[in-house]
């Protein structure tokens, strides 16, 4: 029994803060199996956040380790959240939900393109849409988050935000084969914002154009209150249900959950200053006023 004590690891609650940090580094110096792009974002935590817990730190990235090597011996990486399938059920569908992705860039079922991923979807899974970044090598991408950290934000926003009428389309799960990083997010019945004010998409006589610029008024102060910052809030960003007025703030592809005191916006290793958020907001909110004034004076009686 003495000897079994003198081999056996010390347990994680039994680790010093010390301890642990010096695990954490030796870990993102010279472990290969974690993907770079994450390493990038614990050392960040680990360096610049006061608050931070070197032990949890430590679990979460063991815990991380565990996932790739349960799922090293496949030929993809499943990221589940909120499919309410467990990873070995899900497994099974994947390969179809690659062919059927494969099919959709072929031959259309296409909802939006951007500079980084095409968003697809399939009526054989009519709640989800995949979003398909088209080069993982690319400029942009590397601008850009990971899938893994996108979901991460999805899942902060929806966990930190809560007002009324307005949220981010909630995470489902991400899949990772070869080049191909493909997140499934869930599936808005709602138009995006340039549609509305181009005209592309008629809104109803009564929809309420005051309301829809207060809850993204109120939305955009609470990511800023909590740290978070979307720095790409453009148009085809903001989607809304013309039927009922629910607002979705869509594509944090570029947010940040952003320490206080430095300018969220600008990307060093870019060396690139990104659209305040509020500039976003000042320009849709205008729009949006041309179209209430617009709607009000077609609805006056002769």
């Amino acid at each position: 029994m003495e000897s079994f004590k003198q081999i056996r690891p010390i347990p994680e609650k039994a680790l010093t803060p010390a301890q642990a940090e010096a695990q954490i580094d030796e870990i993102l110096i010279s472990d290969n199996t974690i993907p770079d792009k994450k390493k990038k974002e614990w050392a960040y935590i680990f360096d610049n956040d006061p608050e931070v817990d070197p032990i949890a730190l430590l679990k979460e990235i063991k815990d991380f380790k565990i996932k790739i090597q349960q799922t090293k011996e496949l030929d993809f990486e499943i990221d589940v959240r909120k499919t309410g399938l467990s990873k070995e059920a899900l497994s099974q569908s994947v390969s179809d939900i690659i062919a059927l992705i494969e099919e959709s860039e072929q031959y259309g079922n296409l909802l939006g393109e951007g500079n980084v991923a095409f968003i697809f979807f399939h009526d054989k899974y009519p709640n989800y849409c995949f979003k398909v970044i088209k080069d993982v090598s690319s400029r942009h991408y590397r601008m850009g988050n990971s899938v893994d950290y996108e979901m991460d934000l999805l899942d902060l926003l929806n966990e930190m935000i809560k007002i009324d009428g307005i949220r981010a389309p909630e995470a489902k799960f991400s899949i990772r084969k070869g080049d191909k990083h493909i997140m499934v997010i869930e599936r808005l019945d709602a138009v995006n914002l340039e549609d509305i004010l181009l005209g592309r998409v008629a809104v109803p006589p009564d929809f309420d154009f005051d309301s829809c610029i207060s809850k993204l008024e109120k939305y955009v102060e609470a990511m800023h209150s909590n740290n978070i910052y979307h720095r790409d809030l453009h148009d085809r960003n903001i989607m809304i249900n013309i039927e009922t007025g629910e607002l979705f703030v869509i594509d944090p592809g570029r947010s940040i959950h952003h320490p206080v005191g430095e300018n969220p916006y600008f990307l060093e290793e870019h060396n690139l200053e990104l659209k305040d958020d509020n500039e976003y907001l000042k320009e849709h909110i205008r729009a949006l006023r041309i179209m209430r004034n617009k709607q009000k004076n077609l609805n006056i009686p002769n």
